[in-house]
């Protein structure tokens, strides 16, 4: 014990300061500090480990031993999609793990040494990452690892699966035609609206002649290869879209990769055949009543004036060099407007719009089956006991446990096919066909031979379908008036403006004309707006609505315009705002300047 009388001012003092223990020795007629530790750690003192008090001076020897960690406990299970593309990782912390350190203790005579555990991450730990990987390689996973992914698991481990490893799909250049006959375009960009405006000239419509070349194919070519997460070289199956000629109208040459006219008429292509049908002009005023209906097999052309209720159909394209009042137009292909359209109704792409609405749902079905086919083969090759099982059992049982939603999907496309009206049940009888072997395949004859034909079919029903994507099916107009349009391609208006009426596109609608206004009433498109002014000075309703992808490019936006991307909240213009950019980014709506 130190003496009463001695200041405690003389005395040394220890501290712990960062991990570090400090001595400060005593000065004459003060007594040392001394140290003493807990259970949690190891003190040495001169290499002597201590069980109580000791006195230390500033050149003593002292040497701490403490835990360094306590590793956390945690699962990881990993997830490989049966085409080897993509692996997920699903990452859970049962118990956390710790690290030590001195306790930080201010100055005192007699220092108790103790430990103090700070919560650690697993990402603190390189042994966790090099299992995680380890786990990872033994699923069979070489390729594709994302580094990012699996750091920001460790760090913050996610509610859900987190893609840890992701495939490089093959780029395979599809095939390009070269279309002599092609209609006019815009670039679907706001490029768009630095080019002087389009004119269209009457007659836009031309006939070919017979031996006329009307398209060449430029075949396709694999770009790069692409690897699967097992590091197998992919290369993309070649979708070959060959040309075809429709009828007797055209004819293939050079082994199927040019189509040339056999007869004179009005071209006309979709992306995978070609057809040419004859034009019926008139040069006088088309006038009607309601069910006076013109209805033409081929092309219309007229050089003059649409009023007076009359009604035209065309199985392809109608060009009009004067104004429409009061008519109804529908063509399966174009429609050209030279003139005003006022109170009319103009509809393109016939029964193609039908055929859209079946893309993505098909699409969806096949890569199932072909998922399915490919897994089906794989068990027939690796295990041996599916070798007495018939392949209708093996079907079902990947069905119900590897595919649960394949016969769902089937179904509610068996149900959207009833609400296709417009569709000839001649157009989609092979669907209805594979549809129904797989909603009855308990109760049918079955085969993976068989399987494999329908999705063969199935392939090719939907090369049909992607095909009508190509066909020309636009709109051209002029200046337009309390009118309805609908176009299954693009809508063009190319002089003055909109006023007042109902745009549909399930591509994009582009008001480049001048001054290439579009004041009051609705656009409704698939894909992007492009215009030179939007709304009215007046401030006078105008409704825009879009797919969550697209875009609006405008020189000139007025207040009073209620914009809408998919279901999110309408944006209202409140301020005149100039050359902007405007897009849907999470659930708001950006503004950027027009480049």
């Amino acid at each position: 014990m130190s003496d009463p009388q001695e200041s405690p001012e003389l005395n040394g003092v220890a501290s712990v300061e960062d991990g570090h223990i400090q001595i400060r020795d005593p000065q004459p007629g003060g007594s040392p500090a001394r140290l003493q530790a807990d259970d949690s750690v190891l003190v040495f003192v001169n290499e002597v480990p201590i069980t109580e008090p000791v006195e230390v001076f500033s050149r003593t020897s002292i040497r701490v031993t403490l835990p360094l960690f306590t590793l956390p406990h945690y699962t990881a299970k990993i997830q490989v999609d049966s085409d080897w593309m993509s692996a997920w990782l699903e990452l859970k912390v049962l118990k956390q793990g710790l690290f030590y350190h001195l306790q930080d203790t201010p100055p005192t005579q007699d220092l108790l040494i103790k430990t103090i555990a700070k919560p650690a991450l697993l990402k603190d730990f390189e042994e966790i990452r090099t299992e995680i990987l380890g786990t990872i390689q033994k699923r069979g996973v070489v390729f594709g690892i994302l580094d990012q992914n699996l750091d920001q698991a460790l760090e913050s481990p996610p509610e859900s699966p987190i893609c840890i490893a992701k495939g490089q799909p093959p780029v395979y250049l599809t095939d390009r035609f070269e279309e002599r006959y092609a209609f006019p375009c815009l670039p679907e960009g706001p490029q768009s609206l630095d080019l002087p405006p389009l004119e269209l000239i009457y007659p836009v419509l031309r006939p070919c002649k017979a031996g006329e070349i009307l398209v060449k194919k430029i075949p396709g070519r694999v770009e790069s290869e692409g690897r699967n997460l097992k590091g197998e070289t992919l290369i993309a199956p070649e979708i070959q879209r060959p040309l075809l000629a429709a009828d007797g109208s055209v004819r293939l040459q050079k082994e199927g990769s040019e189509i040339v006219a056999s007869l004179e008429g009005i071209p006309s292509f979709n992306g995978r055949d070609a057809r040419v049908r004859g034009c019926h002009i008139y040069t006088e005023p088309i006038l009607g009543h309601r069910g006076n209906i013109v209805d033409v097999q081929g092309s219309v052309q007229i050089a003059a004036d649409v009023t007076d209720q009359a009604q035209i159909w065309s199985s392809q394209h109608i060009e009009i060099a004067g104004q429409v009042s009061h008519a109804q137009l529908e063509a399966d292909e174009n429609m050209i407007v030279h003139g005003n359209t006022v109170k009319a109704k103009i509809a393109s792409g016939g029964d193609a719009s039908a055929s859209m609405r079946l893309i993505v749902p098909v699409k969806n079905l096949l890569v199932q089956m072909l998922k399915l086919q490919k897994l089906f083969a794989e068990l027939k090759k690796t295990v041996p006991q599916l070798a007495n099982r018939s392949d209708k059992a093996v079907f079902l049982q990947l069905l119900k446990t590897q595919f649960p939603g394949l016969l769902n999907d089937a179904e509610q496309l068996w149900e959207q096919l009833k609400t296709l009206k417009k569709l000839h049940p001649r157009k989609v009888m092979v669907l209805k066909v594979v549809l129904s072997h797989l909603m009855n395949l308990e109760q049918k004859d079955f085969s993976a031979s068989l399987y494999h034909d329908w999705v063969d079919k199935l392939g090719d029903f939907l090369l049909d379908l992607e095909a009508l994507e190509n066909l020309a099916s636009h709109v051209y107009l002029n200046y337009v008036q309390a009118s309805e349009i609908y176009s299954q391609g693009n809508i063009y208006i190319l002089g003055e403006g909109c006023y007042n009426s109902q745009l549909h596109a399930r591509k994009h609608v582009l008001i480049t004309g001048t001054p290439g206004y579009c004041r009051e009433g609705l656009i409704e498109a698939g894909g992007h707006v492009i215009v030179r002014e939007l709304g009215s000075p007046n401030g006078s309703r105008l409704r825009i609505q879009l797919q969550p992808q697209s875009k609006v490019y405008a020189e000139l936006i007025y207040p009073g315009v209620e914009l809408r991307f998919g279901k999110t909240t309408p944006y209202h213009f409140l301020e005149k705002q100039t050359r902007v950019e405007l897009c849907l980014e999470g659930e708001s709506v950006t503004m950027r300047p027009l480049r």
